[in-house]
């Protein structure tokens, strides 16, 4: 199979898995405010939050051993893959040791913290103890083939055995959540679950790399700078887990509950965004590390072809967030859902942190860890303090700026570093796109409002949706088009199998 079949099987597999993530996901966050109450949906979205703080054990290793395997795999050096890959696993074994330990201090701790909400300290043990088992499984077992696959190019198959493990993952939720069992069991049901996918991998591996050795000499070189690459890791960590936190913290798991809805809404959306990119991303890798003049040539297309994507995306999400927020909590009297203010933070933060992927993956591409060391730990420390301060006045509004105030100073320097240092080029036209993107979301925004359309059933938000999404894909394709003409010229299919296969 060649690079532009498996970025296409990609894409597909990837946005039929994103599909069926969303039309199950929605079912338990509802089911768990209606038949537990908003508190137990806070603490089933806190304690995953908890949990994804204790993955700094494994931080560093993933986006060092991929950069490294770049370089093997698309050379078809399987010598040096399996130096890295014995390296890899030696690495992991010992980190989820720890891990497991750190996961039973935190299942000890974390119940202290929610005495208010009302669930008793027995069930939040479990809750957060089952909510990370599934990791140590990654640790142990399935880690170091999950990063081979993704460096092929073969993310089709962990997606594809995703989607098998999610929509049964979600009929054992849905069904033990109307059993009204103890929620831990449920957590525990998901967690045995998880388990067909970790089987699945290895026995792939099994049967078709025959070539595989992780009992060779390690090459602990690649993982040199894997010290550097945990501020990264830690970085995005604090970043995606520290509202929560601080929500939780600080205010009470009802108010969690609402940051859990609006951020799964966003989440959804962002992983959308990303499928396109993300989809050829290992090809994109391979190209940087073995023919940067290529790569160079490409990424500009990519670049605005996956913005445009993502702008449109969340054009329609934040023109329809509350209407769906409203639809979807109905039934939930125990705090206010639907809130403008936070629909408008919320998507800013994920288009702030769409902006400075494809560059961030650059900077990992090149393997610029410790010198980009400095502005992630500035990023960290303006995302605690702001958030903190934040929310002792602002409450929950306050964690979402001290999170954009990050952001806005890390996906700036993100792009310009990569930018000047690694494309040696100006940062000029990557800003134009998302200048651009701001100013239409914002001014089909303010548009939409005025028209005062009223949406209280599911069918007219489908019609809404359905026909709000052609007009903004439209009025994005004239304004791209005019606006940026080579770089539209160029997203063509012959243009993306050129950039994909290299022809």
């Amino acid at each position: 199979m060649n690079n532009l079949q498996k970025a296409k099987i990609n894409i597909v597999v990837r946005f039929l898995y994103q599909v069926i993530a969303i039309a199950m996901g929605l079912f338990i966050p509802r089911l768990a405010m209606i038949g537990y109450g908003s508190d137990v949906n806070g603490l089933l979205s806190s304690a995953l939050q908890f949990v994804a703080y204790l993955t700094i054990f494994e931080a560093g290793i993933q986006a060092v051993a991929m950069k490294s395997l770049y370089k093997t795999v698309g050379n078809n050096d399987c010598e040096g893959t399996n130096a890295i890959l014995a390296a890899v696993n030696k690495n992991y074994k010992k980190t989820g040791f720890y891990y497991l330990i750190g996961l039973l201090i935190l299942s000890l701790i974390y119940p202290l913290f929610i005495k208010q909400s009302g669930v008793n300290y027995i069930t939040a043990f479990f809750v957060v103890f089952f909510s990370g088992l599934s990791n140590v499984v990654l640790f142990f077992w399935q880690g170091k083939y999950r990063i081979l696959l993704q460096v092929e190019g073969k993310q089709y198959f962990i997606s594809f055995l995703d989607i098998i493990a999610n929509i049964t993952n979600h009929v054992v939720k849905i069904v033990l959540l109307y059993l009204n069992v103890n929620v831990a069991i449920v957590i525990f049901g998901s967690f045995l679950v998880s388990l067909i996918p970790a089987c699945a991998i290895m026995r792939h591996i099994k049967r078709k790399y025959h070539w595989l050795d992780l009992n060779v000499k390690p090459n602990f070189s690649v993982l040199a700078q894997s010290k550097d690459a945990i501020v990264h890791q830690v970085s995005w960590l604090i970043f995606t887990s520290t509202d929560t936190l601080i929500l939780t913290l600080f205010c009470d798991l009802k108010v969690v509950s609402v940051y859990s809805i609006y951020n799964m809404i966003n989440s959804y959306m962002l992983t959308f965004s990303k499928i396109p990119f993300e989809s050829i991303s290992f090809r994109l890798g391979q190209l940087y590390n073995n023919d940067k003049g290529r790569f160079k040539k490409y990424i500009n297309c990519v670049e605005l072809f996956t913005a445009s994507i993502c702008f449109i995306l969340f054009t329609v999400t934040l023109c329809l967030m509350t209407s769906f927020v409203g639809l979807y909590t109905s039934g939930v009297n125990d705090i206010n859902y639907v809130d403008s203010k936070l629909a408008i933070l919320f998507v800013i933060m994920q288009l702030l942190t769409y902006m400075r992927t494809p560059m961030l993956n650059v900077i990992s591409y090149a393997g610029h860890f410790k010198q980009t060391l400095l502005p992630t730990i500035i990023e960290t420390v303006i995302n605690i303090t702001v958030s903190i301060v934040g929310v002792i006045f602002l409450g929950i509004y306050g964690v979402l700026l001290g999170t954009i105030a990050a952001l806005i100073y890390r996906t700036a320097d993100v792009i310009l570093y990569s930018n000047r240092k690694l494309l040696n080029r100006s940062s000029k036209r990557t800003f134009s796109y998302y200048i651009v993107g701001f100013i239409l979301i914002f001014g089909i925004y303010i548009l939409f409002n005025n028209l005062d359309i009223v949406i209280d059933n599911f069918f007219k938000f489908a019609v809404a949706g359905t026909v709000l999404t052609v007009v903004v894909t439209l009025i994005f394709i004239l304004t791209i088009a005019a606006l940026f003409r080579e770089e539209f010229g160029l997203l063509k299919v012959k243009a993306l199998k050129w950039g994909v296969q290299g022809q």
